[in-house]
Parts: structure tokens; sequence; C-alpha cells
């Protein structure tokens, strides 16, 4: 959600709703999966946030647009269920070790 990230080097835009989508189908591409894209909002303050998510207020319209894009299974692995996945089962390697 970081437009520095989103966007070519040098780019003078603001970083939207499609510059993350673009990112999203390009790694996309690259592995052949959703299964390694997670989006993080990083809302935190310590950078600008992409045009129309200032803030957590804006959550259930992003989610709604990436649904719309990518449909609601897809969405739901971006927002929370990679990264969700990712956790428990480094928390079964490490309680498992």
């Amino acid at each position: 959600m970081f437009g520095h990230w989103l966007l070519p080097k040098g780019s003078d835009q603001k970083a939207g709703l499609s510059d993350v989508c673009r990112v999203v189908d390009a790694l996309h591409d690259v592995t052949g999966s959703y299964d390694a894209i997670a989006i993080g909002t990083d809302l935190d303050g310590f950078i600008t946030p992409v045009e129309g998510f200032a803030s957590f207020a804006s959550a259930d319209a992003f989610a709604n647009a990436l649904a719309d894009r990518f449909g609601s299974e897809v969405s739901d692995r971006l927002l929370f269920g990679n990264a969700l996945r990712v956790l428990r089962d480094g928390w079964r390697g490490v309680a498992g070790a």
C-alpha cells in the first residue's frame, strides 16, 4: 500500500487501487498463483497510503473493490488468508521442531 513501491521510480503520481491491482497481477504472472501475495496497509503513519485508503475507515470499500476485481475468494486470500496461512504454518513448524 506504499506508493513508492507501487509506482515506477521517480513517478510524481499518487498511487491508487489500480496500482495495487497491477502489482498483484504482476506477482500472479510471475508465480502463477495468488498464494504468495498478501496486502499490508502500514497505516501507522510511516507512509503516505494509496489514494482512497487513507485510514481503516476505507477498509470495507477497499475490500469490496478487490472482491469486484479478483473475486471474493482471492481477495480474502490477499487481505488476510495468505498471511494467516503462513503464520499458522510457521507456528506449526516451530511447535513441531
